[in-house]
């Protein structure tokens, strides 16, 4: 899949590519998406929230060349 997606976190004249192939990137998974729920109000109101834990993990080859460059203008 080919596509340019922006994003409005980075500073102005940043610009990072990101080559979306699974030898340059994978998504490391800590803890799957999960629900807590509690009782407040003595139990008249349930409260949620879901959370998950997940990183990039970029790879690089034996000379530390890898898919993601920044370029800084």
């Amino acid at each position: 899949m080919e596509k340019i997606q922006t994003v409005d976190q980075l500073t102005a004249s940043n610009v990072v590519l990101v080559q979306a192939t699974r030898d340059v990137v994978a998504m490391v998974t800590g803890e799957t998406l999960q629900t807590v729920q509690w009782d407040v109000q003595g139990g008249f109101v349930i409260k949620f929230k879901a959370f998950a834990i997940q990183v990039p993990l970029i790879r690089a080859d034996a000379q530390n060349r890898s898919g993601v460059i920044h370029l800084k203008a």
